[in-house]
């Protein structure tokens, strides 16, 4: 059970360090962090080289027998040096290639992300961050000494370490990241991204009606449910004080009908299969629920004041809510849809959307959730890899989970208590009858 005194399990001390105006790392990044956390690209970037070395040569060299070295594959002898050629140029082994963009500079030209192999380098070579936080991590105990098998003595980081991917640091600056995205997310012009084509109006009759009452003000092209959304919207922003009845044609039912998963075929809603379990709500019921201020409650240390599970009970129904209300909002590549996934977890959030009609597949949470970390990489900086920022995602989501667990194991202690007080009061009463019934029994007459 997390210590109610500081969430994830930081120490007070690790919570006063925290600052209100960027997240911090404890393992710096050479990036610098702009105001809305977006990652921005150094003048220089450095890449490996590869060394030339001076090579002897004895004559011709036959091509055909040259061996054509790839990189070390997994399983390989690691005794066995990959990536030199036969000309006695060490190559750069690239152990695999994690995604390619168009240059932004050069539009002609595909650029890889690559992730490298490791190599043994002079500790001369190796400066800044990196050499910095193996100096750290060897004075602090955070190595361990290996024997090779050719003998050497190594130094090796210890796997378990604060700067891992399921360390408390790493978990607080996601939770900050994700929780104030998602607060910021709110208050963006929703429909102005959206197609006219995701929503319709419920029923005939309203589209008329709408159309009846536009029809001086609007052109008939702009009159469309996605724009009555919007501009309900826009009012509500300029006046948070209006009522329901009061909001531009507020009565009117519009219904969302795309599909979130991008896998799934979106005619067989158009076709009205899936249509008629999709829920509709009144324009005054989806701009009230999508208030920008939703969220603002939910302070970076809302789970280490009080009761963890009252705040986590809290804004799970917070979220139910907007999705019931607003699922158009929980997109992939959304701070919400993210935040859903952390607070929710996978099947509570595909349930709630198969409340209101939402259908995905069983594969959905798995998709989106790895879309949305390569958001998180693209906006956040994080010197890490996707695949260990997904760690910590997952780290961060146990801290959830186990709430939820926690406050059942209490509830069922709580319950075998109260059975043992009721177990034993009923024994004190079985034995009061026997005794009863045993003096009646022995009583003269």
């Amino acid at each position: 059970m997390v210590a109610a005194s500081s969430p994830f399990g930081l120490s007070k001390a690790a919570l006063d360090r925290r600052i209100h105006n960027q997240i911090p790392r404890k393992r710096h990044t050479p990036h610098p962090v702009t105001k809305n956390y977006t990652r921005t690209t150094p003048e220089r970037v450095a890449h490996p080289k590869p060394k030339p070395r001076s090579v002897v040569s004895s004559g011709k060299i036959n091509i055909s027998r040259v061996s054509q070295n790839g990189p070390e594959k997994r399983g390989t002898n690691r005794m066995c040096v990959a990536g030199t050629s036969t000309y006695g140029i060490n190559q750069w082994s690239a152990r695999r290639i994690l995604a390619s963009r168009t240059h932004p500079l050069k539009p002609s030209k595909t650029q890889y992300k690559v992730q490298w192999e490791t190599t043994w380098e002079d500790a001369s070579d190796i400066t800044g961050v990196a050499a910095a936080e193996w100096k750290e991590a060897a004075h602090d105990g955070s190595t361990f000494q290996f024997r090779a098998r050719d003998g050497s003595e190594w130094k090796v980081l210890k796997d378990a370490t604060p700067l891992e991917n399921d360390s408390e640091e790493s978990q607080w600056e996601m939770w900050r990241a994700i929780r104030r995205n998602a607060v910021k997310e709110l208050e963006k012009d929703w429909f102005f991204e959206l197609r006219d084509e995701e929503f319709v109006f419920a029923t005939e009759a309203g589209e008329m009606e709408v159309r009846q009452a536009l029809r001086e003000r609007w052109s008939a092209d702009d009159i469309s449910a996605r724009n009555v959304l919007r501009t309900a919207r826009t009012q509500m922003n300029n006046h948070p004080e209006l009522l329901d009845t009061e909001i531009p044609l507020g009565d009117v039912k519009i219904r969302f009908v795309a599909q979130l998963d991008p896998a799934l075929d979106a005619g067989a809603d158009k076709k009205g299969l899936d249509l008629k379990q999709r829920i509709a709500l009144t324009v005054a019921e989806t701009v009230q629920a999508m208030t920008p201020k939703l969220l603002d409650g939910l302070d970076d240390d809302a789970f280490s004041k009080g009761d963890a599970h009252q705040s986590w009970s809290r804004w799970c129904v917070v979220i139910k809510s907007l999705i019931r209300k607003a699922p158009f909002m929980f997109k992939s590549g959304t701070w919400l849809q993210l935040f859903a996934f952390l607070v929710l977890g996978s099947e509570r959030f595909r349930g709630e959307l198969a409340s209101v009609g939402i259908k995905v597949q069983d594969d959905w949470c798995q998709r989106a959730r790895e879309y949305d970390m390569h958001m998180y990489y693209d906006q956040i900086v994080d010197d890490r890899s996707t695949h260990e920022i997904q760690e910590t995602f997952l780290n961060l989501r146990d801290f959830f989970r186990d709430i939820e667990t926690d406050k059942e194991l209490l509830r069922e202690s709580d319950a075998d208590g109260d059975l043992r007080k009721s177990g034993a009061m009923v024994s004190v009463d079985s034995n009061s009858e026997s005794i009863a019934c045993t003096q009646q029994t022995l009583a003269p007459g």
